[in-house]
């Protein structure tokens, strides 16, 4: 017979402060033990199964399919498939009909038979969620670039956007950096249209619910005036234009996005040091005529093999790294539970963070003409986005960290109670007014 269980003794009043403050030299302790040797955090930034998925894709579009990493990508994804056969874009939520497409699309390229169990499930998902015909315009891009679906099903991104002044609201410097980072390459890749085909097998009609829908866009709303129906309007209208055998600036557009993607790989570790537009930018250098083994393809397809994680018989990836951001977060921890602010591990990272100060032209600089250079990203490099965010950040873990003398060549100042070297970061105030 199983004896009754007491209930834990909870702590008297006198005894939560010890407890507490054994909780925190704990979790100081850890922090302190997964500092990098160059003084540097950084965590393992998540995202959901379309990295991997569109990682098996981009690998046999390289032809650098090695069996062995394929398989492992696909075990990952395998893994995360949902009782109900679709995958999900966050813990816990419901099947995501974009995420289980891309899944389905990169499982059978990886060799998965369409008719084993887990693929039929994931099939039935699909079909149960609207079907091919309302995926994104992510996934039809990804499909119409190796011939898997009609070019018709994806919105026009014409390459002309370049041209277009800034006053105009579809400039590009009216996105988001990330944004930009993606659309200049698929404009490029749109318009050039490569060769990238995978085997016959790999096709996905099977996922339309409606056959007759295989070259259809998107459906009109019924609201006759709405932002849907301009937009479909303005699509029909560059399809149209897309058939005229005159188009005076397409050159002219074309080289400029072309331009603009190769100066984006510069200072930084890919352009946007982000997942799709790495990935993007690769094709684009191989439409280009960069095979891929052309020194400057294969330096961009190292730094994007940099967001693997390979861990048994599984490989994860990362949409991008995050350096910057995770040492202002454990150097704020680390103050905050009272390690001493002239610690050797703080004064460690504020030197890692100090030579990772931006001070070279960005693009924010077209909307910011006046302010000096002098910010920070998040990830190790990535010297045409330097944000707000990070840049607040990393001001806000310097500020407490007491330097020693020598530090006068970081261009720190003598101040506190005591005189001590003390952070006076050089990041201008112009930064923070600007938009990465």
């Amino acid at each position: 017979m199983e004896m009754p269980r007491s209930a834990p003794r909870m702590p008297a009043a006198g005894e939560w402060s010890a407890l507490l403050a054994q909780a925190i030299e704990r979790g100081a302790n850890h922090l302190l033990s997964l500092q990098t040797q160059e003084g540097y955090w950084m965590g393992e930034l998540e995202a959901d199964t379309t990295l991997e998925s569109d990682y098996i894709y981009y690998l046999h579009i390289l032809g650098k399919a090695d069996p062995e990493r394929i398989g492992k990508l696909a075990n990952y994804v395998r893994q995360r498939q949902l009782a109900d056969g679709g995958w999900n874009i966050s813990h816990g939520g419901p099947a995501e009909l974009n995420a289980t497409v891309k899944a389905y699309f990169g499982l059978k390229l990886a060799g998965d038979s369409p008719d084993s169990p887990h693929m039929l499930r994931a099939r039935e998902a699909v079909r149960r969620m609207g079907g091919l015909e309302r995926t994104n315009s992510y996934v039809r891009f990804n499909l119409a670039l190796v011939g898997a679906v009609s070019w018709n099903l994806v919105p026009s991104i014409p390459p002309e956007l370049m041209l277009l002044p800034q006053w105009f609201g579809l400039n590009i410097y009216e996105m988001s950096s990330w944004t930009r980072g993606f659309v200049v390459p698929m404009a490029i890749l749109a318009t050039m249209r490569p060769e990238f085909r995978l085997p016959e097998h790999a096709h996905v009609d099977e996922l339309f619910r409606d056959a007759t829908r295989k070259t259809v866009l998107f459906d009109w709303s019924r609201q006759i005036v709405s932002w849907k129906n301009l937009f479909l309007a303005l699509d029909l209208g560059l399809k149209v234009y897309e058939r005229f055998p005159w188009k005076p600036l397409r050159k002219k557009a074309l080289r400029a996005a072309q331009d603009w993607t190769l100066a984006h790989m510069e200072r930084s570790d890919g352009v946007a040091a982000i997942y799709p537009a790495m990935m993007n930018s690769i094709f684009v250098l191989m439409a280009m005529g960069y095979g891929p083994d052309d020194p400057k393809t294969a330096r961009e397809i190292q730094e994007f093999a940099k967001l693997e994680i390979e861990e048994g018989d599984t490989i994860r990836m990362q949409p991008c790294v995050s350096p910057v951001w995770d040492t202002c977060i454990a150097m704020v921890s680390l103050e905050e539970a009272g390690i001493p602010a002239d610690d050797p591990a703080l004064v460690k990272a504020a030197d890692w963070i100090l030579s990772k100060q931006i001070l070279d032209a960005g693009d924010w600089q077209i909307k910011n003409k006046d302010a000096e250079p002098g910010g920070w990203a998040f990830e190790f490099r990535n010297d045409w986005y330097p944000d707000v965010d990070d840049t607040a950040f990393v001001l806000m873990a310097l500020q407490r960290v007491k330097f020693p003398e020598q530090a006068r060549d970081h261009g720190l100042q003598t101040g506190g109670a005591e005189g001590d070297m003390v952070y006076r970061p050089r990041a201008r105030a112009g930064i923070l007014r600007s938009a990465p």
